[in-house]
């Protein structure tokens, strides 16, 4: 019963580690696409054309 729980226990902290580690790398790839993004906008001659970032709010 006790090793159960335990196992149990180690599923649910592998469980965790692997959503946290998908949530980072998500994070990462939004993070390098808005970077580009907001470059284009401020490289442009400072013609702030915000169309590029209203997509993602659709995704």
């Amino acid at each position: 019963m006790i090793n159960d729980y335990h196992h149990s226990n180690d599923e649910m902290h592998a469980i965790k580690n692997m959503l946290i580690e998908d949530y980072r790398g998500t994070i990462i790839k939004f993070y390098e696409c808005i970077k580009k993004d907001i470059r284009i906008i401020i490289e442009s001659n400072y013609n702030l054309n915000l169309d590029l970032l209203s997509q993602y709010s659709q995704k």
